[in-house]
């Protein structure tokens, strides 16, 4: 089992994905961005949860081999982030809602880490509980970070370099599980 300090620190990491989104997003009318980051934190959660329940069905296969799985998972994770930032156009990663049906959209687009996320996370913790609960609260919180900071400068490099950071420092938690 994963302690709790490094389950928060792999929720947080998986939240910062939202946070890099919702920083390259633009929200027009901005009052779109309220309900957007509820369907963000939403799908996090949903397919976070799905992960698990997947993971929970076919666990007599995966029994055997279970924290080697996990790290994959994890290292998977973090090789797409750290590939995301080297293929990106930098000049061009944008994304736009114009109504709150698009959120839904480039939500669960988003939150397809979240799935493998909580595949890896049945062999690690004893419940789904406790990590939905803080993925919502960190993907709330990171959304609304992500969009201030987004205000202040229209920086899209940095929100990719964040992202990179991010899938580093997922990997390097998932590394004691080989």
């Amino acid at each position: 089992m994963m302690s709790d300090w490094t389950l928060i620190w792999l929720l947080f990491l998986l939240a910062i994905n939202f946070f890099s989104l919702v920083w390259v997003t633009y929200f027009n009318p901005p009052r779109h961005f309220v309900g957007s980051v509820f369907v963000f934190a939403f799908t996090q959660i949903l397919f976070l949860g799905l992960g698990w329940s997947i993971a929970y069905m076919m666990q007599s296969f995966f029994q055997a081999f279970s924290f080697s799985i996990s790290g994959v998972l994890l290292v998977f994770i973090g090789i797409k982030r750290f590939l995301t930032y080297f293929t990106t156009k930098k000049e061009m990663f944008h994304f736009q809602i114009n109504r709150p049906t698009d959120a839904l959209g480039i939500g669960i687009a988003a939150s397809i880490e979240g799935l493998l996320m909580g595949m890896a996370l049945f062999f690690l913790t004893e419940t789904i509980y406790l990590p939905l609960i803080i993925s919502f609260v960190f993907t709330i919180i990171l959304s609304i970070l992500g969009y201030w900071i987004a205000q202040k400068t229209k920086n899209t490099k940095l929100s990719l370099l964040i992202k990179l950071v991010s899938g580093i420092g997922i990997i390097i938690f998932s590394l004691p599980l080989f």
